[in-house]
């Protein structure tokens, strides 16, 4: 008797705790209240970015904080009343990286692009206060440059899984086909040609 109990509590637990989701992108409403929140707003260019720190630890998780130059175009917000010329910190991850991370939205940053930002003082000095969901783009510059280079093995396992993912049904289908035709096809062929 206690095992039965024991086991359609276990199964209920086992349900519910089945059924919580966990989500990493914060709600809406909460990206708007951080937004508020921030005690710096502006509109600016970004004059330069460059490698303050790397943090990459292995080969295969590359990340580094990097220091964004800002032009000051129009404060909408300055609590801390900064000048008009701006370092800013940021967390950057690879564009062909960024799926394999799970949290917030990546900072995407090139020189001459124009952005609205949302700053905060951070570990590092001024950063944006919720990463990528408080930096948008209001022009981007056309010459994009990836500062960390995706390695040529981690390009061609993307591609292949891309392919992979696309392509299996059919890679499958034809693979099965060709076992097909050598188990039946050939062995007949063989058999007719031995007969003449």
């Amino acid at each position: 008797m206690r095992f039965r109990r024991l086991f359609f509590i276990s199964i209920i637990l086992f349900f519910c705790i089945g059924i919580q989701t966990v989500s990493s992108a914060p709600e809406p409403s909460e990206i708007k209240e951080m937004k508020i929140k921030s005690p710096i707003h502006l509109k600016a260019v970004v004059l330069s970015d460059e490698l303050f720190q790397d943090l990459t630890k292995e080969k295969e998780n590359f990340y580094q904080i990097r220091k964004m130059k800002l032009d000051v175009m129009n404060f909408i917000k300055n609590t801390t009343n900064e000048p008009n010329e701006l370092d800013v910190y940021y967390t950057y991850i690879p564009s062909w990286q960024a799926d394999q991370w799970v949290g917030g939205k990546r900072v995407d940053i090139a020189v001459n692009d124009v952005i609205e930002i949302w700053l905060e003082n951070g570990e590092y000095g001024l950063e944006p206060t919720l990463g990528g969901y408080t930096v948008e783009h209001i022009k981007y510059a056309l010459e994009r440059e990836e500062p960390i280079q995706e390695p040529t093995l981690h390009l061609w396992n993307r591609k292949i899984d891309g392919y992979w993912t696309r392509y299996s049904s059919l890679i499958v289908f034809g693979v099965l086909l060709l076992i097909l035709i050598i188990l039946f096809i050939i062995p007949r062929v063989k058999k007719s040609k031995d007969v003449k």
